[in-house]
């Protein structure tokens, strides 16, 4: 119904007579109903973003499409002064300018006028955060279109944004302008680093999902391209065997984003990539609001700064991941130049930096490279002869004494079919770890990542 009410126009209201000194009240009245008309429309298209979720951009693009220019000239018309037009404040009219610019299409009616008044509040505005919020997200927004894009290529407007950024007490502020630059990045100018086409990623970014979220990962993978980042989707490039063509595309990515729900989860397809992706540095992202992740997904999540979709505004999510891809890319590169020496400043990309250990000892990386027992040294059949004590004595070298009592009678040999059973099934892996390691009172997930992380090392699957 409200979608409907967006096509309202002041012409359903129409006068069929002409106009004399005997039906000027008559005329008042029908004006006033045009107006109201107008009303109702311009209060329909503020409120359906409001009520429409990401699925549908369809929709909103479709029904805003001619109520967009009236509502850019009336901000043009009122700018800043106190008045209210159909009840709505300036600031009001901004905020539901940015709600209606679809991301990603072209709006004709942006002209270079709109977009230097916007930037004009965004320089002039810097005691209004409310305000600030409004414009840097409207001009966020507009930013997708190529044509805004060169509206905003100038020495002026790169500055404007850049203070407003580095000035700004609104953290928004700060992240919806770190986001323009990083869209006018698609420019090759000199005022911001271009990215450049193969983002010295050797491989592509792969997106991992289920099919219940494919309009957010289409999304995704728009972004990224936007960004000149190499993406592999499924549907854009599924040849032959489903299974064949998802193998071949985890072994030849660099990343891969692994969008979790409920359904991934409990996806065939999903377990066979996670199996074939374990040697691959990944980027968990929550697709499900109030999803609890648990097995193997759940050691994921808790092992890496995950990048939350499901409940954080697009742009400051999407913000994270490019953080999470260029930490990774940095890694990378750094090891394909140290020849795969580790180098303590630039830990290898299977460890997030700082908080990227959600809920293990962010110490733990740093203490393992000052002990004594060089545990990713130990040579395999080596560690297969191990006895009982021996397995004891390992535990204790790595500092998880606590957890002997769910590794009684396990020696070298059964430590490594533990190891294979992560290769074959890794969810049933994860699932025995749960079962076993939850009986221990004071066993925490840090203990399991740690365990999982030593085993890894112990066996030489982590290059």
């Amino acid at each position: 119904i409200i979608a409907d009410y967006t096509k309202l126009s002041s012409n359903t209201i129409q006068i069929q007579f002409p106009e004399t000194n005997d039906n000027d009240e008559y005329m008042i009245i029908i004006k006033e109903l045009q107006d109201i008309a107008s009303a109702i429309r311009v209060t329909s298209c503020l409120l359906l973003p409001l009520i429409m979720n990401e699925d549908e951009d369809n929709l909103l693009a479709e029904n805003t499409s001619d109520v967009l220019p009236l509502l850019s000239g009336m901000i043009q018309m009122y700018n800043r002064n106190d008045q209210r037009l159909y009840g709505f404040s300036f600031i009001e009219l901004v905020d539901g300018l940015s709600k209606l610019m679809v991301r990603g299409r072209s709006h004709t009616f942006i002209d270079q006028n709109l977009v230097d008044l916007l930037l004009n509040l965004l320089e002039n505005s810097a005691k209004n955060n409310d305000l600030l919020e409004c414009v840097s997200n409207a001009i966020l927004n507009a930013s997708f279109d190529e044509k805004v894009q060169r509206f905003l290529d100038s020495d002026r407007a790169i500055r404007i944004i850049t203070c407003a950024q580095n000035n700004s007490r609104s953290q928004l502020v700060q992240k919806n302008c770190e986001a323009i630059l990083w869209t006018l990045n698609r420019i090759p100018h000199r005022h911001c680093s271009t990215i450049s086409n193969s983002c010295q990623l050797q491989g592509h970014i792969m997106i991992s999902y289920n099919r219940s979220v494919i309009a957010m990962c289409l999304k995704i993978r728009d972004r990224l391209k936007a960004l000149h980042y190499s993406v592999w989707l499924d549907v854009d490039n599924i040849n032959g065997g489903v299974l064949e063509s998802m193998a071949q595309a985890v072994e030849d990515s660099s990343i891969v984003l692994i969008c979790m729900n409920e359904q991934y989860k409990q996806s065939y397809y999903c377990r066979l990539e996670y199996a074939t992706e374990l040697r691959k540095p990944c980027i968990p992202c929550l697709m499900q609001p109030r999803f609890r992740p648990y097995g193997w997904l759940g050691i994921i999540k808790g092992a890496k700064l995950h990048v939350d979709f499901a409940t954080l505004p697009f742009e400051e999510a999407f913000a994270l991941l490019i953080r999470e891809i260029e930490i990774i890319r940095r890694d990378i590169i750094v090891k394909n130049n140290c020849n795969a020496t580790y180098d303590k400043t630039n830990p290898p990309f299977y460890h997030q930096h700082g908080d990227g250990f959600t809920s293990a000892d962010s110490n733990y990386v740093d203490n393992d490279l000052n002990r004594k027992y060089p545990s990713c040294l130990e040579k395999t059949n080596v560690a297969m002869s191990w006895d009982v004590s021996e397995v004891k004595q390992w535990l204790e070298r790595i500092e998880l004494s606590h957890l002997e009592t769910a590794l009684i009678d396990v020696d070298g040999k059964l430590l490594c079919t533990l190891h294979k059973m992560k290769q074959s099934s890794a969810d049933s892996y994860y699932k025995f770890l749960d079962k076993h390691f939850d009986r221990i009172q004071a066993a925490q997930m840090s203990d399991t990542l740690k365990f999982d992380y030593e085993l890894e090392c112990l066996f030489n699957s982590i290059e």
